[in-house]
């Protein structure tokens, strides 16, 4: 009976998702790259300044440990201007089984943009079929706010905070 009413169950919660519907009109490209480059270092110089806590995340650092590692194949989702001269925000993710977990992110600074990053990653990542999308963090309230607008629910565990998208 699962084996029937799964595959329904999922066609009707992605009718609801809110990256289904969601249209924008922007001057933003979002995109899978294979490399973090300078546009990565300016970004991070220019978050460092709102975040309380956030640790290096320069184009080198990023290389060494999310692109150097044998254990998994890890991913760059990434959002540019138009003219891509700009790096807006990303998301850095694997396959981990038959979930998608996100490992690392820097969101862009307006709520509009933030949309347009998430609903463009959640409609790439979709395409493979995940069972799940995991993220971890500190706990945030704004971010956890966005999370749950795009359909994710809390599970607490210790001092991370995870959500899961189905």
């Amino acid at each position: 009976l699962n084996k029937l009413l799964s595959p329904l169950l999922d066609g009707f919660l992605r009718l609801l998702a809110f990256e289904t519907w969601y249209r924008f009109k922007g001057s933003f490209t979002c995109e899978e790259i294979s490399h973090p480059d300078e546009r990565f270092d300016r970004l991070w110089m220019k978050s460092r300044a709102r975040f309380a806590v956030l640790g290096e995340r320069s184009s080198e650092f990023l290389e060494w440990k999310y692109l150097g590692t044998p254990n998994a194949e890890h991913k760059i989702f990434a959002m540019f201007n138009s003219d891509k001269t700009e790096l807006k925000g990303y998301i850095i993710y694997c396959m981990d089984g038959d979930s998608i977990d996100i490992r690392d992110f820097i969101l862009p600074e307006d709520q509009k943009a933030i949309r347009v990053l998430v609903t463009h990653f959640l409609r790439h990542v979709r395409k493979a079929c995940p069972n799940s999308v995991v993220v971890q963090f500190l706990e945030n309230r704004e971010i956890a706010g966005l999370f749950k607008r795009f359909g994710f629910l809390k599970a607490k565990c210790g001092r991370a905070i995870y959500y899961c998208c189905n």
